[in-house]
């Protein structure tokens, strides 16, 4: 790139991956418990090729049994902690996954740990915080608004994201060592906050990212603190280790690709504006609404675990639990707008008349009997099911089609590990169950989208699907929602 090149923003993180390459080294400790120093040797140290932190311990009078082991070396709350040269580290016996005893002498015993921080947590609060995750292939960033970023000697045309959270400005971008080919995906919050603040939002992001393309990045989490923005010193460095890492590459949009698609049939001024990347103010709202919704959280967590599982009526399943999900919690909140009588203290004086009368045959219905029949009544002024997966898509306006509309009156099939196919006839219908999923996918995501605010083009993977298996195609490439 040109010297004369311009960038939104410029970077440093040499010092971030030298600072995590020391945390990772071998070191030797000594042991402080209630306040005081135990005469015993620590050695901790995390290798490349390994997702856990090893700790040794060597001791001269054996150990029998892991309860022996937390009196020696864990304090009342559980913790350990560990002193080198004037510094502090420290884990929980909770984060313990693996215990390995010998029974020589000196005795050795190790422990596999997935959490391992230095300094206190409390040293954590308000700082500018920095989560460092290396990752085993490149991404991009294409579905969103970008702005230009340089890190050393490289500019980064489409090289970082931005979003808001309950008023927290966050950074994302990433880096590849060209030398050692290493890649790094980051998050950096913009202002002071607290590490739990800090590590929800980043929760809420990579969760977002994931449901967004189909590329969950969780595996080794590398958390810093710093009281320079810049980042140019260092103090604590947290570890966190999570489940791997998903990359299934599976965007929900794509604008070079419908945009691309609209030159194809002609129809490019027409459907323009729907081509934008996504915007910060839609991710935004979407960080947000996981990071403080846990219901529209957890639906789109069963979307990216969806990516995950093998056995294709398991992914039907998961979507239709992610799909009634969604619309339970758009019922919810739409709910006066659904109910059969729209007027309340009509609704109370008929469930009230029902349980009365009921009552005048409480000599002739068992007490079970009578607690089903006023539990119905109770649920007297609510739709029925099928009436309340199907209103979301009238309320935000999705026109679904006919086989979407089938689909979703089978949803109950897949919640019971069943299919629409008979046994006998469920392995020669392999292309009909990949489309079936395909538009429970779909479905699913156009729910999430509008419930966050979203306008614009949307990937119809059934569509997708049956144009690489050189089918009919039922349908646009795209839709606009």
């Amino acid at each position: 790139m040109s010297e004369n090149t311009k960038f939104v923003f410029q970077k440093d993180i040499n010092l971030s991956l030298k600072s995590i390459n020391n945390f990772q080294q071998e070191k030797a400790f000594k042991i402080k418990k209630e306040g005081k120093n135990i005469d015993l040797i620590c050695l901790t140290e995390k290798k490349d090729n390994s997702d856990f932190f090893s700790c040794n311990f060597f001791f001269d009078n054996p150990i029998i049994g892991y309860d022996d082991l937390k009196k020696e070396i864990f304090n009342s709350e559980g913790s350990l902690t560990l002193l080198k040269l004037g510094e502090t580290f420290s884990f929980h016996q909770k984060s313990i996954v693996k215990i390995n005893f010998t029974f020589n002498i000196p005795q050795i015993i190790n422990l596999t740990i997935k959490n391992f921080h230095s300094g206190f947590l409390s040293d954590y609060d308000n700082k500018f915080h920095r989560l460092i995750i290396p990752i085993e292939k490149d991404i991009d960033f294409e579905i969103f608004t970008t702005k230009t970023l340089k890190i050393e000697n490289e500019t980064y045309f489409s090289g970082l994201v931005e979003t808001i959270i309950d008023d927290y400005k966050y950074h994302i971008f990433k880096y590849k060592n060209e030398n050692n080919k290493k890649i790094f995906f980051i998050i950096e919050g913009q202002e002071k906050q607290s590490f739990i603040n800090f590590k929800k939002s980043c929760h809420s992001i990579t969760t977002s990212i994931g449901f967004l393309t189909g590329i969950l990045l969780q595996n080794q989490n590398f958390f810093q603190s710093s009281e320079l923005i810049e980042f140019c010193k260092i103090e604590n460095t947290y570890y966190e280790k999570k489940d791997n890492n998903i990359f299934n590459k599976n965007y929900i949009t794509n604008p070079s690709h419908f945009i691309d698609y609209l030159e194809n049939i002609k129809q490019v001024e027409k459907y323009k504006e729907f081509s934008n990347p996504l915007s910060l103010d839609f991710f935004s709202n979407l960080c947000s609404k996981i990071k403080n919704n846990n219901v529209f959280s957890r639906s789109c967590q069963l979307i990216i675990e969806s990516y995950s599982v093998k056995q294709k009526l398991t992914e039907a399943g998961i979507l239709s639990i992610a799909l009634e999900t969604i619309t339970n919690l758009v019922y919810e909140e739409n709910k006066e707008r659904m109910n059969p009588i729209s007027d309340k203290k009509l609704s109370q004086k008929i469930r009230a008349e029902l349980k009365e009368t009921l009552l005048n045959y409480n000599n002739v219905v068992t007490p079970e009997g009578m607690q089903i029949l006023i539990s119905k009544i109770n649920e007297l002024n609510r739709p029925t099911n099928s009436k309340k997966l199907s209103y979301p898509f009238d309320y935000y306006k999705i026109k679904l089609n006919e086989k979407e509309l089938e689909i979703l009156n089978h949803r109950n099939k897949f919640l019971h590990g069943t299919s629409p196919f008979n046994e006998e006839e469920l392995e020669s219908k392999e292309q009909e169950l990949l489309i079936i999923i395909a538009h429970l996918r779909f479905m699913v995501n156009s729910l999430l989208l509008k419930y966050v605010g979203y306008k614009g083009h949307i990937i119809h993977y059934p569509s997708v699907i049956e144009y690489n298996l050189k089918l009919s195609i039922s349908n646009h490439l795209f839709r606009i929602i």
